[in-house]
């Protein structure tokens, strides 16, 4: 009983799906259309014998309702429509001609008469007899009117029409259809005075007209219809129009003398000629539009005045725009939310592309609140995205001018010039900023960077000896260092820092780099004991003990001088002080499977040899204490709540091949979002020759961190074809499309890190590549059985880029 009944349920169910998915079901109890079963009715076709039934009983019913109530036009016209369904043109026609007899008054009875009789002699005929029965029907004369074929007899029927309806603005809109622009002029200026609230002919009148009749047109129009906002709004723009039109012609062409037809209302109506620019002329017709449109007869909301200000910006009239932002928009706000609720209209309207409507609200928002610096910001922000630079620009000098001490628009007016590749200008703004505000952290360090960025280095110096006097930070002797650096002077850059750890010994970036200096000059003794000294047991190494990047540099230099004890006596104490950092678990684990193996020896054996996987080389407990100390390293982190996506992504690469599946479930449960662990599954599909599952996690990996450029790099390796069934997959144009669009788009990501992309660009030779062409060396590394990887992970190169220090962030 149980089964059946469960059985009966789901049958019930799928059926009731099906249902649903049919086109004109619903889930409602009135499922037919009240209001156009008639119409529908036109459409069917009869299709069985069956349906012949239905049509006999629906005869029966509907003869029932015109006999018993013979005032019903819906069951006429049903009745009539049942027959013409059925084939019997003749006997719907009976029935509509029965139906006009009785129902003489209904314009519908007759339209749907002259529908069945057709277009030829009977149609005109039923429509004679309608227009006698029923001489106010606007909608039969327009249908007798439509059922003729010349435009000579259009117009008379509509000219007849309008002798009985002299007040009807639809019969006037299609009599004035069928004349030219001459005849429709004085056709309107007639149908205006009988149909004085069809807010359309008066528009369409005045832009038949020249600018100062149109005014005189448009004053007539407010003075029989002056809470309809179309009029203000036309009115608005007739000014503004006219403005172009004065400031494009000649002096002697500016002369405008008033049309001859010109009376003394043009003088005296809202639009009233004034002495001041047509600019305040617009302000004061929307303001006065406002003003009466905002009283008790006709409130107009702020969705309409928006509606309105895009329908001026599709048409650009940005005076008006501004108008209706300073005065319509505001109109319902209380004051404390007019800044706010203007922004979001600004990045709103901006988003949809109404990019006139948007200069207009911040061109008010400026005129209102002049010393907001948030509203100059975004001001500058929206002419950049605009790509407007002369109004960028223009902005961001009025905005210097009135917050002279705000380093955030001294340093986006700089960088828009020199964006632009304005580099003198740009260099003059930030000296110009810098006298009056000589102790501003900021704009010494943008003002050093635009010259080391330009390779004046004797400038440069200039400003950080001058930055030092004033401000001194440890920022500015970071960018000192990196001058140096740059400018390729090691021992200046070691003087530098010699003094900075000096004067600051809890900045651990100073040691860091001094350490790597040392290294790059060959002395590795020396920088073992800065090193050290930097992370001695004092109150000011405190901080520097705590950085991954400090204890990982002296790891590499025990490990670069061939004592490996050290190094792992080096990661064990440093996991005292930094239990959390993955990258001291990963360091470690990798030890771990480098074992007691000579690097001289392993480099020889296993790094020359592509054909030789390393991880299987040696020995299982090497593997199982790398695994082993990777789930510490995992543990920990997970109780402090700290990413370990790289530790899971290492994990799926070391285990055994028959556990690596298991490890990327577990994985994608812990890390579900990390984009290191969607790549390490990628590359798992990718030895396992599973293409489309490989391609997809490799899409989800650079989704999920756009900017992980080692995710990228193997996308690209995938797509380059180096599987073994297809190796030359990367040498056909489609393939190569593919190639040129991953590149595209790394850059546009700004993909700037990841483990193995940061040893390669750390590199010699490799610090002045660009990202794409950085991309390709990197993509060489992934590889579908992993080995070059493998042996890439444990080489001195990878380990001395964890600790590496980006010389752009210096």
């Amino acid at each position: 009983g149980i089964a059946t009944s469960s059985v009966g349920a789901a049958r019930g169910l799928v059926l009731g799906q099906k249902l649903d998915r049919l086109p004109g079901t619903s889930t409602s109890i009135q499922s037919v259309d009240a209001t156009g079963y008639l119409t529908q009715m036109a459409g069917m076709q009869l299709s069985s014998t069956s349906d012949i039934g239905d049509i006999k009983k629906a005869r029966l019913l509907l003869r029932s309702v015109t006999s018993t109530n013979q005032q019903h036009v819906p069951g006429w016209i049903a009745a009539a429509r049942l027959e013409e369904l059925a084939g019997d043109m003749q006997a719907a026609k009976d029935i509509i001609s029965e139906g006009c007899i009785h129902c003489s008054k209904s314009e519908d009875v007759w339209l749907e008469a002259a529908r069945i009789h057709g277009t030829e002699e009977a149609g005109r005929k039923v429509l004679a007899a309608a227009v006698q029965a029923v001489p106010k029907s606007v909608k039969i004369w327009l249908q007798a009117a439509r059922i003729e074929t010349s435009k000579t007899r259009q117009r008379l029927v509509l000219r007849k029409a309008l002798e009985i309806i002299p007040k009807s603005a639809q019969l006037w809109r299609a009599l004035i259809e069928l004349e030219d622009s001459s005849r429709a002029k004085t056709l309107l200026q007639r149908a205006v005075e009988c149909a004085q609230g069809a807010t359309d002919l008066w528009l369409a009148w005045a832009k038949l007209e020249p600018y100062e009749k149109a005014k005189d047109v448009l004053n007539r129009a407010l003075e029989s219809i002056p809470t309809e906002p179309l009029i203000w709004i036309t009115a608005a723009q007739l000014e503004e129009a006219q403005l172009r039109l004065q400031s494009s012609t000649t002096n002697n062409d500016m002369d405008v003398r008033p049309s001859e037809h010109t009376n003394a209302k043009t003088a005296v109506g809202p639009l009233a000629t004034e002495d001041n620019m047509t600019e305040s002329r617009v302000d004061r017709l929307i303001s006065r539009a406002v003003s009466i449109l905002s009283s008790a007869s006709r409130i107009v909301k702020r969705e309409q005045w928006l509606d309105m200000l895009k329908d001026c910006d599709k048409s650009e009239y940005p005076q008006v725009c501004k108008s209706i932002v300073r005065h319509g928009l505001t109109v319902s706000l209380h004051p404390m939310d007019i800044e706010r609720v203007l922004k979001v209209d600004a990045e709103s309207l901006a988003s949809q592309g109404f990019m006139l409507a948007s200069k207009a609200i911040y061109e008010v928002l400026i005129e209102k609140y002049p010393t907001s610096k948030d509203v100059w910001h975004q001001a500058a922000l929206f002419e950049i995205r605009k790509n407007d630079l002369s109004a960028a620009l223009t902005v961001l000098r009025l905005s210097v001018d009135q917050f002279p001490t705000e380093p955030e628009l001294w340093i986006l007016f700089a960088n828009t010039l020199r964006n632009a590749g304005n580099i003198e200008s740009a260099r003059k703004v930030l000296n110009t900023a810098l006298s009056a505000n000589s102790s501003l952290e900021t704009l010494w360090l943008q003002a050093i960077d635009l010259e080391i960025a330009t390779k004046d280095f004797s400038a440069a110096r200039d400003l950080v000896r001058r930055a030092c006097s004033n401000v001194g930070t440890s920022s500015v002797f970071l960018v000192a260092a990196r001058l140096e650096r740059t400018s390729g002077n090691m021992e200046g850059e070691r003087k530098v820092l010699i003094r900075s750890t000096g004067s600051f010994p809890q900045v651990s970036t100073f040691w860091l780099l001094l350490v790597q200096n040392y290294r790059r000059a060959g002395d590795l003794e020396l920088a073992k004991t800065v090193s050290s000294k930097a992370l001695e047991e004092k109150p000011q190494c405190e901080a520097c003990r705590k950085d991954p990047k400090l204890w990982i540099e002296l790891c590499c230099l025990e490990e670069q001088l061939g004592v490996r004890p050290r190094a792992r006596a080096v990661l064990d104490r440093a996991r005292q002080y930094c239990p959390t950092s993955p990258d001291l678990w990963l360091l470690s684990s990798r030890l771990e499977i480098l074992g007691s193996m000579n690097r001289d020896a392993m480099e020889h054996d296993f790094f020359g040899d592509s054909s030789v996987s390393i991880l299987d080389s040696f020995g299982l407990d090497e593997r199982s204490a790398a695994i082993s100390t990777i789930w510490k390293g995992i543990k920990e982190c997970k109780n402090a709540n700290v990413s370990c996506g790289t530790l899971w992504a290492e994990l799926i690469d070391v285990e055994i091949p028959a556990q690596q599946k298991a490890r990327s479930v577990d994985a994608l449960k812990a890390c579900d979002q990390d984009a290191e662990v969607m790549a390490a599954v990628a590359r798992l599909f990718w030895r396992q020759r599973k293409p489309d599952k490989a391609k997809a996690w490799f899409l989800r990996a650079v989704a999920a961190d756009p900017t992980n450029a080692d995710a990228w790099a193997a996308l690209y390796a995938f797509e380059r074809g180096e599987l073994p069934s297809k190796p030359n997959r990367g040498n056909n144009p489609e393939s190569r499309q593919v190639l040129e669009e991953i590149i595209n788009k790394c850059v546009q990501a700004k993909a700037s890190h990841g483990q193995v992309w940061m040893a390669v660009k750390s590199a010699q030779g490799n610090e002045s590549l660009d990202v794409a062409d950085l991309l390709q060396k990197v993509s060489l590394i992934f590889d579908t059985d992993s080995r070059k990887l493998q042996r890439f992970r444990l080489s001195l190169q990878m380990m001395e880029s964890m600790s590496h220090v980006n010389n752009d962030s210096v």
